[in-house]
């Protein structure tokens, strides 16, 4: 009787006990589901308040954004662990826009100098920049041969400022030797690549260009005029330290690798006079020289044509990545000029680059565009191809202009990659090497996800 009479006492108790455990199960799921806030072992989240400004005056290009409404707007960012936002901490920078408005712009009050004092930061930046392509940094749409073609020797910054001193010797020694003098502006020797130090010249070119002619502030950028958000804040900060790196990187060589006429004389000289009389930059220079004296040509190029004619000569004696490089309207054409002229640069890339959405005649395009890369040897990043084709966002539909004045989209069904390649399937007939493309074709969308 003693026993029965305990079972309820312990019996309520053990349901009460059970209860409790069972609350804070679910409230520990519920308040685990409903937060933003992710392990730090995974990421970091960072939040911040924005009530837009007034400014007077911003940096040249960036226009004021509104002001007559303030906004009690929560951001939420997620950076990944070891990136430069992270790492750098950019999200306790202040806005980018009030900064430049209201600072006086010292060295102390600069936040990216803060910054710049973290060793885990320089390292970040070092890996992150050190990965860009000098002639991609800033924007992804432009000089996307260097997107398709995989090389050999990348062209980087890590690349750029591996061995300037050693570019340098390396381009003096093949200046002094009859061999490595290709004709003026056209001869070309790919053979000579290795013992005229091809990449040499494309190094020592860049390093100067981006060190002491400018290069730095005309990068492309990309600057936000109104909607202004943290988001775009961080990224213009951003842009502004990777800027800092590079000059920082530039001052820790010798000001001697600078290229001038004064410090080098010879060399500039001799330069000089392998440039292509009929380059575009040349022209136009000569037609400059005209409105002063006579249509001639100085002895010694300015410092910017000098650094055209190093990158042309990379090309000439056998540089890939040299080969690749167009800079319109006044810059280099090493792609004239190196081993893919005439495969890689035609009217089927022009219209293949263009980023439209998926259809049987851009894919027709791909397939017969392909085979001229292949006999010269040029090796495809099919990751970035298959993205470029069937990855949105695509470019809006062409338009077309009508005699009344108006200008009308053209009608277009959107279709995926999977859908268009099964079009071909049925519709075309398909040779042995075009099967064999689209089967490549298929087998990288699948491991993208990006084939449905």
């Amino acid at each position: 009787m003693k026993k029965i009479s305990n079972l309820p006492l312990w019996f309520w108790g053990s349901v009460v006990g059970i209860g409790l455990i069972s609350v804070s199960v679910v409230l520990f799921y519920l308040l685990k589901q409903n937060s933003s806030v992710a392990p730090y072992s995974q990421e970091t989240m960072y939040r911040a308040k924005f009530e837009p400004e007034s400014p007077d005056s911003l940096p040249v290009n960036v226009k004021p954004h509104a002001a007559a409404t303030k906004t009690d707007t929560m951001l939420v960012l997620m950076f990944p662990i070891g990136s430069v936002e992270e790492v750098c901490r950019i999200h306790e920078y202040p806005f980018y826009w009030d900064y430049w408005d209201y600072s006086d712009d010292t060295e102390k009050e600069d936040p990216r100098v803060r910054s710049l004092t973290s060793q885990e930061c320089k390292d970040a930046l070092e890996k992150h920049v050190g990965a860009i392509n000098p002639y991609r940094w800033g924007r992804n749409s432009v000089h996307l041969q260097f997107a398709l073609v995989v090389l050999e020797n990348p062209l980087t910054f890590e690349r750029i400022f591996a061995d300037p001193s050693g570019d340098f010797a390396r381009v003096q020694d093949a200046m002094s030797r009859d061999e490595c003098l290709l004709e003026q502006g056209t001869a070309k020797n790919f053979e000579l690549r290795e013992p005229c130090h091809a990449d040499a010249f494309l190094n020592f070119a860049l390093f100067n260009r981006f060190c002491h002619y400018g290069g730095i502030s005309d990068r492309a950028r990309k600057y936000f005029r109104e909607d202004t958000t943290r988001e775009q804040s961080n990224s213009m900060w951003k842009q502004s330290l990777e800027g800092l790196w590079v000059k920082k990187k530039c001052s820790e060589f010798v000001p001697e690798l600078k290229l001038t006429e004064d410090r080098y004389p010879e060399l500039t000289k001799l330069l000089s006079s392998l440039g292509n009389p009929e380059s575009l930059a040349l022209t136009v220079l000569r037609d400059q020289q005209s409105e002063l004296s006579e249509r001639k040509l100085p002895d010694t190029l300015p410092p910017s044509h000098l650094i055209t004619i190093l990158i042309e000569m990379a090309a000439r004696l056998g540089d890939d990545a040299a080969a690749l490089t167009r800079r319109y309207p006044f810059g280099e054409d090493g792609a004239s000029l190196g081993r893919f002229k005439g495969v890689l640069f035609n009217y089927e890339w022009v219209v293949l680059q263009s980023k439209r959405e998926p259809s049987q005649g851009r894919m027709l395009q791909m397939l017969h565009y392909l085979p001229n890369l292949a006999t010269a040897d040029i090796k495809i990043n099919w990751e970035w191809l298959v993205r470029h084709l069937c990855e949105p966002p695509f470019e809006p539909n062409l338009r077309t202009r009508y005699s009344d004045g108006t200008v009308r989209e053209e009608p277009s069904e959107s279709k995926s990659c999977r859908t268009v390649i099964n079009e071909l399937y049925s519709d075309r007939d398909l040779s042995d090497s075009e099967l064999e493309m689209i089967e490549k074709f298929e087998r990288t969308a699948l491991e993208l996800q990006l084939y449905h």
